[in-house]
């Protein structure tokens, strides 16, 4: 088995990871709208983040690093670029 194989065998799998934590936070709204909670009450503890946050981080994990790597180095540039600096 060549290594143009293994990586589009890896790429597949990658992208079947991706399907499956974007369908999990659409079930994650639904259940929400389904049960909205107790009327009056303040959610302070509840996770901000979606799927895109969610994917970056395990596509990071996937590609062996454990820190913020190519997004790290992607949010400094924009972020300068931002501020001007």
């Amino acid at each position: 088995m060549n290594s143009h194989s293994i990586d589009d065998r890896l790429n597949t799998q990658r992208h079947k990871i991706r399907e499956c934590i974007t369908e999990y936070f659409v079930m994650k709204r639904e259940q929400k709208k389904d049960n909205p909670g107790i009327q009056g009450t303040i959610r302070y503890a509840e996770a901000i983040f979606d799927e895109k946050e969610i994917n970056s981080m395990v596509d990071t994990l996937l590609h062996g690093w454990l820190g913020l790597e190519k997004k790290g180095r992607e949010f400094s540039v924009k972020l300068a670029q931002y501020l001007g600096v």
